[in-house]
């Protein structure tokens, strides 16, 4: 799973009321520069939705817990 399918299932799932989550989803793709900086990018800040409980990351746990396992930072 990569950036672009967290992207499309924050879309589809999160709704108006986590709008501000989606597109700062959006903001971190748009400012790296290689799929991995990307990559690294949505997942700091899904790590912090996570850490904090968020509402929306409960919303996505288990696609959220599925792409941030593949980061040295979740181990």
């Amino acid at each position: 799973m990569d950036y672009t399918e967290i992207l499309a299932f924050a879309k589809s799932r999160l709704g108006a009321e986590f709008n501000y989550v989606v597109q700062e989803i959006e903001l971190r793709v748009r400012s790296g520069s290689t799929g991995s900086e990307i990559g690294s990018l949505v997942g700091g800040y899904l790590k912090i939705l996570r850490d904090q409980s968020h509402p929306a990351y409960l919303t996505l746990k288990a696609e959220l817990d599925f792409y941030l396992s593949q980061f040295k930072f979740n181990r």
